[in-house]
């Protein structure tokens, strides 16, 4: 199937724009001829694709945020959404924003509100969005709404980044240093062999251990290529697997230090994004159904499905939280207090700042703690290699005599 962007006259000659999927250009053309009087202009979206054929992936969330920063200014100075959807479309350089934008813009032109329209890409935008921006629509808070979804999209996006980028440096450094080393066996192993094969030598039992990986990395490289592309399809596949991200997840969460950074992570997640959508105007059961929905993590899944059922039957969100186990005791006093003053959006965003804070202070001092881990860890490995190598040369001069 094929997506169209068109332009055409309907039967009060107003003009319509909008996107359309069909087989070819003569099938679009045809269904809008059966809708429209006059078709003006029918495009097809193209999608562009990278140095490898591949096509380029779905709108990041620094896109995301600026739809959303876009749309809450051009709210405040008076545009039509309509027009500044498809501005900002004609804009995008993402072929897949680019469309949902045209999309959007075709909806709000058949009538429906910004809500349902982005409600018809989920895979866009995250499940709480739409919802808060229909209680904008409802309260006349649009332009409100609009801006501290973006505030809470760049906070969001820059703890986040935080966290990714304190698991993804020792893993690019650990994949640096296993591709040296794979390097230095596959090169120097055939020739240190070489030397003592003709020598008539055996070699050390470390050594003999090397030769066997180094021979293998040179002479059987496209097995070693086919079993990391398996490594990769399996990790693929569990990483979609329920069972096994629990599973996953609940080993972080017990695990020093990284449970605390997971567990700080997700508090301050909650507590932004439910103090985000309580403030809204959503009722306290409806804002934990939508968060419930909005949640990647499993483990806050089940948290917060246990705490809208506990809430549903009245009891009191600070206690539902205490009962999870889940919660530092901090976040619960502070819950506790909120309800009590009648404040709890306030508390809530006091909770994001609070939590927030402690994370990113728990990030840098995992960091901290990684930073001469990995200095030793890839000191075995590419010593080990080289003193593995080295070890014949240390016997040489009683072999020669």
């Amino acid at each position: 199937m094929a997506r169209f962007t068109y332009e055409a006259r309907d039967a009060q000659d107003q003009v319509v724009t909008g996107t359309m999927q069909a087989a070819d250009r003569n099938a679009a053309l045809q269904t809008l001829s059966e809708k429209y009087p006059l078709v003006t202009e029918l495009t097809e979206l193209k999608s562009k694709k990278s140095l490898f054929g591949v096509v380029r992936r779905g709108p990041s969330a620094e896109q995301i945020l600026g739809v959303y920063q876009q749309l809450a200014v051009a709210t405040g100075a008076g545009v039509p959404l309509k027009q500044s959807l498809d501005t900002m479309a004609e804009d995008s350089d993402n072929p897949r924003l680019q469309a949902v934008l045209f999309q959007m813009s075709a909806s709000l032109a058949a009538g429906s509100t910004l809500s349902q329209a982005m409600s018809e890409h989920p895979a866009v935008f995250a499940a709480y969005q739409p919802k808060l921006i229909q209680a904008g629509e409802v309260s006349g808070k649009m332009g409100e709404i609009l801006a501290q979804l973006a505030l809470d999209m760049e906070g969001r996006e820059a703890l986040t980044s935080q966290a990714r980028s304190a698991i993804a440096y020792p893993i690019f450094v650990l994949v640096v240093a296993s591709l040296l080393s794979a390097g230095m066996l596959a090169w120097g192993v055939p020739q240190i062999k070489g030397v003592f094969d003709a020598m008539g030598a055996d070699l050390p039992l470390p050594t003999r251990f090397l030769v066997l990986i180094g021979l293998s990395l040179s002479q059987l490289w496209w097995m070693w290529l086919l079993g990391l592309g398996m490594a990769v399809l399996l990790y693929r596949r569990l990483s979609k697997n329920q069972k096994m991200i629990r599973f996953v997840e609940r080993v972080v969460l017990v695990s020093w230090p990284f449970g605390e950074v997971y567990r700080l992570l997700n508090v301050s997640l909650f507590a932004r994004t439910l103090g985000l959508l309580y403030r809204s105007g959503l009722p306290l059961s409806t804002a934990l159904e939508v968060l419930g929905e909005a949640t990647s993590s499993q483990r806050m899944v089940e948290v917060i499905a246990t705490l809208k059922k506990r809430v549903n039957h009245g009891e009191l969100l600070s206690s539902a939280m205490r009962g999870t186990g889940f919660f530092p005791s901090m976040a619960v006093e502070m819950v506790s207090t909120g309800e009590g003053s009648g404040s709890l959006d306030r508390m809530l965003v006091e909770l994001d700042r609070f939590y927030t804070r402690r994370c990113e202070h728990a990030i840098k001092a995992l960091t901290s703690l990684i930073e001469p881990a990995l200095t030793v860890l890839v000191g075995i490995l590419l010593g080990g290699v080289i003193l593995g190598l080295a070890l014949p040369f240390l016997n040489l001069p009683a072999l020669m005599m």
